[in-house]
């Protein structure tokens, strides 16, 4: 085995030996409340400030905007390496799975574990709400490597290059889209001067997306997962 398995082997016979750590891990990983709510308010916190100057709160839209960018690219971008990556979770390799409490493989996930898509999505977030908050922002890295990336190599659900490959990649999608700030601020701007002269509907948006990003986008991914599946089987079934 390589250094990283025999590292989760490892991790694997830290389970079940204590029932706090145990349970703590599982309920970080199974409660968006705690795994990806601080996130969402992170945002929220980043985006509705009350400013006073119209030219600051136009700044401020703007970058709510730039960060939506960064939070839809990473979806997308942890999806589409998971895809070319075949790295079955830790929790699913039998030699490594093995070692692992009863309690930590009672969720046995299909799908590859590199690179993490939590931290892909979250760790950006942290990374932009820093640009703003620099308070927020370094609370919100802690929690994204304690609260959230922790747990989920705790009970086997990723390795640590899993974690530090979806930082990796978010960390590099911030940097894209903050240095093409100049090209895309224009069009930003236009959309920013729509969001302003409909409140209503920039807000109602705006807390659906913090929903979504607070459970990792699961129930946009299901949909599109079901329209796929159906788009699938009427295909075969009359093409």
């Amino acid at each position: 085995m390589t250094i990283e398995k025999e590292l989760m082997s490892w991790v694997g016979t830290l389970t079940g030996k204590s029932m706090f750590a145990d349970s703590t891990a599982m309920l970080l990983l199974t409660t968006d409340f705690l795994k990806g709510a601080p996130f969402a308010l992170g945002l929220l916190l980043t985006w509705i400030v009350p400013y006073e100057q119209t030219d600051q709160k136009k700044e401020n839209r703007i970058d709510a905007l730039r960060m939506l960018i960064v939070v839809l690219l990473a979806v997308l971008s942890a999806r589409i390496a998971q895809h070319f990556f075949y790295s079955p979770r830790p929790i699913m390799v039998e030699e490594i799975g093995i070692q692992f409490s009863s309690m930590a493989k009672s969720v046995r996930l299909d799908w590859n574990s590199f690179p993490s898509d939590h931290m892909t999505l979250y760790f950006p977030i942290a990374l932009m709400v820093s640009f703003k908050n620099r308070g927020i922002g370094i609370a919100l890295m802690i929690w994204s490597v304690l609260g959230v990336a922790l747990p989920r190599i705790f009970f086997g659900r990723h390795y640590p290059s899993d974690v530090l490959g979806g930082m990796v990649i978010g960390s590099l999608i911030v940097g894209i889209v903050w240095s093409l700030k100049n090209k895309i601020d224009p069009t930003l701007k236009k959309i920013s001067d729509i969001s302003e002269n409909h409140p209503k509907i920039s807000i109602t948006l705006a807390f659906m997306i913090c929903f979504q990003i607070a459970t990792v986008f699961d129930g946009a991914r299901w949909i599109l997962l079901t329209f796929k599946n159906i788009c699938i089987y009427y295909y075969d079934r009359y093409i």
